[in-house]
C-alpha cells in the first residue's frame, strides 16, 4: 500500500517493439495523431506501465482505471466515487519513462535526454530566472546544468499542476549536482516562506538523462521501484526519509 509521506517512482527503459499496453481505445486514437513512431511507442508504454500500477493500488483492472486529463492536461483519477486521494505523474523521453504515485499529493515528475543545445545561453534567457542563468553559466558543464534545471522546473510546474502558467520566471531552483532544492519562489498564491513546503529529489534515468521529482510536501520521501515490478504491490527501497 501507498503510505501518508512516501513517493514511490518507477523508472523504466522503453523497448524497440513492446507488447500492446494496457490501453483504452481513445489513448490508442491519441497516439496515432502523435507525430513520430518514438513518441506514439513512449506514450503507450507509460500509459499501459501507469495503469498496471494504478491497477495494483486500486484492486481493479488496468483498463478500469479512470483516468482523466485535468484543465491543464495532467492526467488525473477522475474524481468522486470511492477512489483513495491517489496523486501521479508521468514523464518519458529518449526512450526512458519515469512514474510516480503518492497518497494525498500530487508528484511532478520529469525526465530529459541530454542533447547538446547549440545556443544554451538564448534558451536559458528565454526559460530561466536571471539566478538560475548565472548558476548554468558557472556550472563546470553548463550543458548539463542545464538540463538538470530544466527537469526540476517542469518537475515543479507539474506538481503544482498550472504548468507553465505557473511562470517559469517565478521561482528558482538550484543547478547543481546536489540534492536539488526549490530556493524561491514568487508565483501567484505562493504561501510566505513557499519554497520550505517543498521536497525536490534527482532521479538516476541513466547516463546522458536527467530527471527530477518534485511534492508539495517538506517531509517527503522517495521510494524507488523498477519497471519489472510494475503492477505489483509497492514496497519499494527506500532512498531518503
Amino acid at each position: 500500500m501507498l503510505r501518508d509521506g512516501e513517493i514511490h517512482v518507477w523508472r523504466g527503459v522503453i523497448e524497440e517493439n513492446p507488447a500492446p499496453g494496457a490501453v483504452v481505445p481513445a489513448e490508442a486514437a491519441r497516439a496515432r495523431r502523435m507525430g513520430s513512431a518514438l513518441r506514439r511507442r513512449e506514450f503507450l508504454a507509460c500509459r499501459g506501465a501507469l495503469r498496471r500500477i494504478l491497477a495494483a493500488v486500486l484492486g481493479s483492472d488496468p483498463l478500469a482505471v479512470p483516468i482523466m486529463e485535468s484543465v491543464h492536461g495532467k492526467p488525473v483519477l477522475v474524481p468522486g466515487g470511492r477512489l483513495p486521494p491517489i496523486g501521479f505523474n508521468v514523464s518519458h523521453s529518449g526512450g526512458r519513462y519515469v512514474i510516480a504515485l503518492a497518497r494525498g499529493a500530487g508528484p511532478g515528475v520529469d525526465v530529459e535526454r541530454i542533447r547538446p543545445r547549440p545556443r544554451l545561453d538564448r534558451l536559458a534567457r528565454r526559460f530561466f530566472s536571471p539566478a538560475e542563468q548565472r548558476a548554468v553559466a558557472a556550472a563546470p558543464s553548463p550543458l548539463e546544468a542545464f538540463y538538470r534545471v530544466w527537469a526540476r522546473k517542469e518537475a515543479v510546474i507539474k506538481a503544482d499542476g498550472r504548468g507553465v502558467g505557473l511562470g517559469l520566471g517565478r521561482f528558482d531552483v538550484s543547478a547543481d549536482e546536489g540534492r536539488p532544492t526549490l530556493l524561491h519562489a514568487r508565483w501567484d498564491g505562493a504561501a510566505e516562506e513557499e519554497a520550505a513546503h517543498w521536497s525536490l529529489f534527482a532521479l538516476d534515468a541513466g547516463a546522458g538523462y536527467a530527471a527530477a521529482l518534485a511534492v508539495r510536501r517538506p517531509d517527503a520521501r522517495l521510494i524507488l521501484r523498477t519497471a519489472s515490478d510494475a503492477g505489483t504491490d509497492p514496497r519499494g527501497h527506500r532512498m531518503h526519509d
